[in-house]
């Protein structure tokens, strides 16, 4: 019998997310999916180096299915333009008969969806069925409020292939409706935090989650078994990875509402989409949650000492040191120490923003008060940081080794490969590098006058009228799908 299998592609779009699903049917016939789901797609301030060739790639692997591509569920957490925005440019490459979206979700208010005076709601509208529109879920929805029998939200029509909201639009304390103001942390906190479930294999998309989100979803998984979750191949981390939406609770030990988080959901590996600002990811903030993945690594560059590379935020009072020269020291020992660093790890969290050539970029200015001559300081420039699998709190010590001879690619994409075998699931991870076809994409980009995403767009009258009503019907009005 062929043995499905799906592939969770991790998009590097920047400072954003993008999170693509290819199904296929049989595992040795890859060539061209079955069906596809896909969960955010969007950048803030997009860029030609990563949104287009990400863009560009997923039109790509849709139009192997034929004269009709398929998304069988879009989903979008919230409404902030770096999770919604490139929903535009990727749907202005197919005609409304040549593209269908079977199911669609959407958190927090529909009117916060209009962008540049479009509604991304109603775009999507006009690639599903007559009659079928976007749906959202009631104030604080989870599929786990019996955690023996949760209700998908989605379920593919012949495979295991369910799709659960662990959370759906959370509200701050005090808040009675969905938020439609500016404020950015009320606005957040709505994201959908959703599992996505392959014949027992887990992934959970947690959108722009805050603290507060997190301690709704903790409230939900504390009815069921702890850890929550079993066979959770990978979690994102929530926001891109930033503390000061991560300690937004009232009431609760910061800290510990995100470690319970992180020690409920229990997922073997992190990924965190982000590109060099707002300082995050923090690096703090990842290492409360990876003491809890797995040991064994899913990956190895050959580029590093050990493990991986990572890009995060490093702050001053983040307890992070350094092994300089066999003497422990604050991280980094200088006055630029609140900067974004590449460092090596074991521990299993995969950034979008894998590489960049500063780790000690403080060191490059010989005006800065460094103890040690010029030769100590070319040899520190050269090299980058490690730290151990698990870090204690406060986190562990690092040590420095050189630079590889051969530099990384500065960001890149994951993709999870998860197959239903004769006895089980076997799941592999390989990084979606900008090589071959993705990265003749992004030449072909790059060479383009000006604009850097597509720049095919419709402008015709929508069939649909403006999204302004309730969020969506209520949990008992909902049922999955079983449609392809």
């Amino acid at each position: 019998m062929p043995t499905p299998c799906i592939k969770f592609h991790v998009l590097n779009v920047g400072v954003g997310s993008g999170n693509f699903i290819e199904v296929f049917e049989d595992s040795t016939k890859t060539a061209k999916p079955s069906t596809t789901l896909l969960i955010d797609l969007g950048c803030q301030g997009a860029n030609r180096d990563s949104p287009g060739p990400s863009v560009e790639f997923v039109v790509k692997r849709l139009k192997t299915m034929g004269d009709k591509a398929e998304i069988d569920c879009l989903i979008l957490t919230h409404s902030d333009a770096d999770h919604v925005n490139l929903i535009k440019q990727l749907l202005a490459e197919f005609e409304d008969d040549e593209l269908t979206i079977n199911d669609a979700f959407f958190g927090g208010a529909p009117g916060k969806y209009k962008k540049n005076k479009t509604q991304i709601l109603n775009l999507v509208g006009e690639y599903m069925t007559d009659g079928e529109e976007p749906e959202g879920h009631s104030i604080g929805y989870s599929s786990y409020d019996k955690p023996t029998k949760p209700v998908a939200i989605y379920q593919h029509a012949t495979l295991d292939l369910k799709i659960y909201a662990l959370m759906a639009n959370a509200l701050q304390p005090n808040a009675t409706s969905l938020p439609t103001g500016k404020n950015a942390v009320a606005l957040n906190t709505v994201s959908y935090i959703v599992v996505v479930e392959f014949y027992g294999e887990r992934y959970l998309i947690t959108g722009d989650a805050t603290g507060t989100t997190m301690l709704k979803a903790n409230q939900v998984m504390r009815k069921g078994a702890s850890p929550f979750f079993d066979s959770m191949v990978m979690q994102t981390v929530p926001h891109h990875g930033s503390i000061v939406t991560a300690l937004d609770v009232r009431d609760v030990v910061p800290k510990d509402n995100v470690v319970e988080f992180a020690r409920r959901v229990n997922a073997e590996t992190l990924t965190v989409s982000s590109y060099r600002k707002h300082d995050h990811p923090s690096a703090l903030l990842l290492s409360w949650f990876w003491p809890f993945t797995k040991t064994v690594p899913s990956w190895r560059d050959p580029n590093a000492s050990v493990g991986h590379f990572f890009v995060a935020y490093y702050s001053a009072d983040s307890k992070f040191k350094l092994d300089l020269d066999g003497t422990a020291t604050a991280w980094p020992p200088n006055v630029y120490s609140d900067e974004f660093y590449t460092a090596q790890t074991s521990a299993l969290v995969y950034s979008t923003d894998y590489f960049s050539a500063g780790l000690l970029q403080a060191f490059k200015n010989d005006t800065v008060p460094i103890k040690g001559d010029v030769k100590r300081r070319t040899t520190l420039r050269k090299r980058t940081a490690v730290f151990p699998t698990s870090l204690a709190s406060p986190p562990a010590t690092g040590s420095l080794v050189d630079y590889p001879a051969a530099s990384p690619i500065a960001g890149r994409g994951w993709t999870y490969t998860t197959t239903k075998t004769d006895t089980g699931t076997s799941t592999n991870l390989a990084p979606l590098d900008p090589t071959g076809a993705l990265r003749a994409l992004r030449e072909a980009i790059i060479e383009r006058s000006g604009a850097g995403l597509p720049t095919r767009v419709r402008n015709r009258p929508s069939r649909h009228t403006s999204f302004s009503g309730p969020p969506g019907p209520t949990p008992s009005e909902l049922r999955p799908r079983h449609r392809r």
